[in-house]
Parts: structure tokens; C-alpha cells; sequence
């Protein structure tokens, strides 16, 4: 997943980012309700009511499952208008690329509050674990079409609050966590900045249409990722091993596991339905 600025210069995320995930299950929920993104109502298109609506009641995360590579490609472009990159007309531009065999989203909702809230926008669309799931299997690819990632619906799950395991505030995690829901910065993992999602976000968001303010806000982020690097017929190479993270979390939020070994971090209040 790409950072948004425009630039000379592609850059890409390691892992995706939490507002990427819950895009793509607004995204499916949309393609199996056949709505159309460009559908407005109360003058909002439907795509960023469907956002607005998940991101407000929704937590994403990542678990990478194999080592990441990142290497660049570069690639002759058109502009569409004049670009000048200190006094030269450019014609190229260099894509940051990260390869990995495979990795687990996992998208934390708040059904009850999403499917109210449907009803209020968007009368005929509805949500329960059902649709949920078939939301998620629809999904068919993830990225732009030069560089995919392809999603398995068969691996497809939800699962239901009783289903979480409460860890307590010390313990691992095999997920990417915001910095600022620990106490400390863990010794391991790699740092980044990473698009967020609104229940993210210090301020409230009230109404749809004020979502595209935030569409380029970022928080720091520690993922559970280990720099290594490779030595291979006298060329180094650089690449990146899922780790699990030693954390203490801050008193409202606590260390969750799922029946599928995933360890990530809540807030206390999201997971008794606050």
C-alpha cells in the first residue's frame, strides 16, 4: 500500500495500514449490496458514508506470516501536467514494491453500532455476521492492478466477542499496535508512521461529508517486523522477519488472542461494547 503524497518517488508501506483494511470490508459490503460508490445521499457519496460509518466503530490490524523483501521498479510515466523536479522535465518515476507470500487482517467491529447506523443512510443495506463474512469473501483483489495482492475467501472468519481471550496490560503481541497505546517503546520491532482510520483520530468526526479532511492523517505505529540482511554473491540484500513484541499497555486497554493465534492490543472499553 502506497503513501498518498504525490511525489517522484512511490513509497510504500511495509504492511497495510489500518484505514486500507477497513476500506476494503466497506468496499465489499458495497460490491455485495450492489450500492454505488458514486451514489449520493444527503449529498455524500455512498463510498465515504460506508467509511465514515465502519472506520467510526472499528479497529484493524496486520499479522505479516512470512518474510517481507522491498526492492524498487522504475517506470516511464506521462505526466499530465507540467512536472518540474529542479529545473528538469521528468519522465520517470521509481515504485517502492514490498513482496511477501502471505499475512492476516483482522478487522474488530462493532456490529450492532454498524448496522444502525446503515439503516439511518443507507435503509436497505444490512449487516449481521452473515453478510459480514459474505462481505469479506467477495473481496477478489486488493491494490492497483500492477502490483496485487490476492486475497483467500476461504480463509474468511469472524468471530464473536466470546471468542476473545483478555491477556492482561503485559505480554506479546504478533501484530502491529500504536505506539501510544503502550507504556514503552518495545526494544524489538521496527517503527512507522501509518494511515489511520477515524475511532483513531483525537477528534470526533460527526458527518460523513468531513471525512477527505482526514484522509492524510498518520500516528506512529510498531510492527512486528526485524530488519535483516543477506549477503548473496557479494551483493547485500535487505529484508524483513515477522517477530512477536514484548509490550506493556497503557491501564484502558489490554492484550487480546484469537483462536487462531493472533496477539494484539484492544481498548477495554471497545471489547465490553462501550
Amino acid at each position: 500500500m502506497r503513501y498518498p503524497e504525490p511525489a517522484a518517488i512511490l513509497i510504500s508501506h511495509l504492511l497495510p495500514p489500518p484505514r486500507t483494511l477497513i476500506a476494503l470490508l466497506a468496499r465489499g459490503l458495497g460490491e455485495h449490496a450492489e450500492l454505488s460508490p458514486e451514489y449520493r445521499v444527503q449529498n455524500v457519496p455512498t463510498r465515504l458514508i460506508l467509511a465514515w460509518i465502519f472506520e467510526r466503530h472499528s479497529y484493524a490490524t496486520v499479522r505479516p506470516l512470512s518474510p517481507l523483501t522491498r526492492s524498487t521498479q522504475m517506470w516511464k510515466v506521462v505526466w499530465l501536467e507540467k512536472t518540474w523536479v529542479s529545473g528538469v522535465r521528468k519522465d520517470a518515476l521509481e515504485l517502492e514494491l514490498v513482496s511477501l507470500a502471505k499475512l492476516s487482517l483482522y478487522i474488530f467491529i462493532k456490529l450492532k453500532e454498524v448496522s444502525e447506523e446503515l439503516k439511518m443512510w443507507l435503509p436497505n443495506t444490512k449487516l449481521d455476521i452473515e453478510e459480514l463474512e459474505k462481505s469479506l469473501r467477495i473481496i477478489q483483489r486488493v491494490g492497483m492492478s500492477e502490483s496485487l495482492a490476492s486475497p483467500i475467501p476461504a480463509s474468511a472468519k469472524v468471530y464473536t466477542r466470546e471468542e476473545l481471550k483478555l491477556k492482561g496490560q503485559e505480554g506479546w503481541i504478533n501484530t502491529y499496535c500504536p505506539l501510544n497505546w503502550l507504556k514503552y517503546t518495545p526494544l524489538q520491532g521496527l517503527k512507522a508512521d501509518l494511515l489511520v482510520h477515524l475511532s483513531l483520530l483525537r477528534t470526533p468526526v460527526i458527518h460523513p461529508s468531513e471525512i477527505v479532511k482526514h484522509r492524510l492523517e498518520k500516528e506512529a505505529f510498531i510492527l512486528p517486523l526485524s530488519r535483516k540482511e543477506l549477503l548473496q554473491r557479494g551483493r547485500r540484500y535487505e529484508y524483513f522477519e515477522p517477530i512477536t513484541l514484548n509490550v506493556s499497555t497503557k491501564p484502558e486497554l489490554t492484550i487480546v488472542s484469537l483462536p487462531d493465534g493472533c496477539h494484539t492490543v484492544l481498548p477495554s472499553s471497545f471489547i465490553r461494547g462501550d
